[in-house]
């Protein structure tokens, strides 16, 4: 299933719709960026979503809420701490069970790509922010230091010089 334009909307044709809400568990694309208000609203038999660090915006019963706007359960959100997903939770109520990112998947689609190498490079010239998840994962050589040798390593896995980070 892809969004549309990034972002998971709640007004959809009715048989989409259908389709979606026979679904117990959602895992979010890496692609999408923001969730509308309402986007799964009504699909009762949704109990768990996992949603990755990119998506920065998740509206107002997006998920975890009947056609009444009520929440039900059970439901469950996995996602990274100190993101929407983790803030989504906390404000609806919803248990949520924090994911971790592994070494060198920055972005958290379970790995290691150009992408990642791009984050990092931009953390490094100091024109994007981290998050602890993602400082984490960004110290490849484990030495307690981001560095250009953490971009080398990442880049020589991508390559497949290296079996493994």
């Amino acid at each position: 299933m892809r969004p549309e334009k990034n972002c998971f909307a709640g007004q959809r044709k009715e048989n989409w719709r259908k389709r979606l809400c026979k679904l117990s568990s959602v895992s979010i694309s890496s692609d999408v960026t923001h969730i509308e208000s309402g986007a799964f609203t009504g699909c009762d038999s949704l109990t768990c979503v996992t949603v990755p660090l990119s998506v920065g915006f998740i509206g107002s019963a997006a998920f975890g809420y009947n056609v009444y706007e009520e929440p039900y359960e059970p439901f469950t959100i996995y996602g990274y701490p100190d993101s929407a997903a983790q803030v989504y939770a906390w404000e609806n109520r919803f248990p949520f069970i924090p994911l971790s990112l592994s070494r060198g998947d920055l972005d958290g689609d379970n790995k290691v790509t150009t992408s990642d190498v791009l984050t990092l490079q931009k953390f490094l010239a100091k024109s994007a922010m981290l998050t602890s998840q993602q400082q984490q994962a960004s110290d490849v050589d484990q030495n307690n230091v981001f560095s250009t040798n953490d971009v080398l390593l990442m880049q020589k896995y991508i390559a497949k010089m290296m079996d493994k980070l």
